[in-house]
């Protein structure tokens, strides 16, 4: 299996992508659809570029085997200030459980199994009918968990690597028919131990 990098800079507006190419393909696509609309900023000048200077629809992003130059992203894009969602009370109401008690019961190992959990119980037992990408950062921070150096690629690795995760738009997650599946499995393994 191939990685496949995409780099985009607008000025230093940059965008990196790196993943399956199916994914990266996605990102491209839907930040082209943005870029077209005009609801991309530019770097220091916010002047939109000509469709023609887009390129053609025919370009895509290069394989890692192929002529690619771009650096690998080491970091949260500069657009995502990710902030604790202070509003959010975790530690269980109305006889509902807490947090630390509802990741307890599935004991995730790895961000994309955390971020299938904490949606669940975000939407689930919380009651939030849009789940954001913030709302996921307050419950690493509330678990004093280490956070993930770009939260919003995490979700989309869960989204894209797993299926477990529906991303329609950053601040309205939702489980897919396979991450329910998976907690499920999660529940029926504890129940055997």
């Amino acid at each position: 299996m191939s990685t496949t990098k995409l780099h985009i800079n607008l000025h230093q507006g940059v965008l990196e992508v790196e993943g399956e190419e199916i994914f990266v393909r996605d990102i491209y696509k839907e930040f082209k659809a943005e870029l077209l609309k005009g609801h991309v900023n530019f770097g220091p000048t916010s002047a939109p570029l000509s469709k023609n200077k887009l390129g053609a629809d025919n370009e895509t992003p290069k394989s890692k085997n192929e002529n690619s130059t771009s650096k690998k992203n080491k970091g949260s894009s500069k657009s995502d200030v990710l902030k604790i969602d202070k509003n959010l009370d975790l530690s269980g109401l109305n006889n509902a459980p807490s947090l630390k008690d509802f990741v307890g019961q599935y004991q995730p190992k790895m961000n994309m199994e955390r971020n299938v959990v904490f949606i669940e119980y975000l939407n689930e037992i919380m009651g939030l009918e849009k789940v954001s990408i913030n709302h996921v950062w307050t419950c690493y921070s509330d678990l004093g968990l280490r956070l993930p150096v770009n939260m919003r690629q995490s979700l989309y690795d869960t989204s894209s690597l797993r299926s477990w995760v529906n991303v329609p738009s950053i601040d309205d997650l939702s489980l897919s028919v396979q991450g329910k599946n998976w907690l499920r499995d999660q529940t029926k393994k504890a129940e055997t131990e």
